[in-house]
């Protein structure tokens, strides 16, 4: 397995949940291989939000990166990316 590690920063924390639930979720369930994922509010001083999303391959969580805004790109008006990654997962409890 694999998961596609994201970093972002949110401005606006009850917008980008919004956001979240009625965009993000439905369509990452829907992605070839989802295993599953993880949303981390963002942290109260740095606004720096996580994302975790686990999928069977690394062929798979690469086209998820592909499909994603890069650093530095808004996810929308409340969230932007400061880091996307491809990591193999070592364990799963």
């Amino acid at each position: 397995m694999h998961a596609v590690v994201m970093k972002v920063e949110i401005s606006n924390y009850e917008e980008a949940k919004k956001f979240l639930e009625s965009e993000i979720i439905p369509s990452v369930k829907q992605a070839p291989g989802f295993v599953s994922g993880v949303w981390i509010p963002p942290n109260e001083d740095t606004g720096e939000g996580f994302s975790v999303v686990v999928v069977d391959s690394e062929d798979q969580a690469k086209a998820m990166q592909s499909m994603l805004p890069k650093p530095g790109e808004a996810v929308n008006e409340a969230v932007s990316v400061k880091s996307v990654e491809v990591r193999r997962v070592a364990g799963v409890a």
